[in-house]
């Protein structure tokens, strides 16, 4: 899997595209794909307790232990990932800007015609993988709060996801190649 997100972000990186042919591309891919990927998988663990639970509630406290201390460490993960990708933006829109003419463009384009959806991706990033993993460590800290786990679980990753989406919006809208 790790091989499959490396060789995608290199199918982008060609001198003809300046947005593209920049090292953040495959940092911005591997971010993504660990950061939705957690995510996902603190939302397969609230989905499974809670399918456990509803089938047998006696059986449900191993699974309940389980989910608690991993959607702890997820959260964690989803902070230090959400940190990463806000330093590798401003340190990439400033690359652009340094360079050539397209990749200056792209950096225009991405600040001023689309800036309404960068200002709205970094939000719902920092709202889903910052706020609400702060709210979900706290929330898997205690137990009997299962319930709220699973609604902070799925709006932090939807959040995500949404935030995720406009980047790669972003990715493809701001791009200005050289030549044909």
């Amino acid at each position: 899997g790790l091989f499959f997100v490396y060789s995608m972000s290199q199918v982008y990186m060609v001198a003809s595209q300046p947005a593209w042919n920049i090292w953040s591309t495959p940092v911005t891919f591997f971010a993504t794909t660990f950061l939705l990927g957690s995510l996902a998988m603190g939302v397969a663990f609230v989905t499974t307790y809670a399918y456990v639970h509803s089938k047998d509630p006696d059986c449900a406290d191993v699974q309940c232990t389980v989910m608690r201390e991993s959607v702890r460490w997820i959260s964690v993960f989803s902070i230090l990932l959400v940190g990463v990708e806000f330093v590798v933006l401003p340190i990439y829109i400033a690359t652009l800007a340094g360079g050539s003419s397209a990749a200056v463009q792209s950096a225009q384009l991405m600040i001023g015609t689309y800036g309404w959806a960068l200002t709205l991706r970094l939000v719902l990033a920092f709202l889903g993988a910052g706020v609400f993993s702060v709210f979900l460590y706290q929330t898997a800290s205690t137990a009997g709060r299962e319930k709220m786990l699973s609604n902070l679980a799925y709006a932090a990753f939807g959040l995500v996801l949404v935030a995720e989406v406009l980047g790669r919006f972003l990715f493809y809208a701001t791009n200005v190649r050289i030549g044909i």
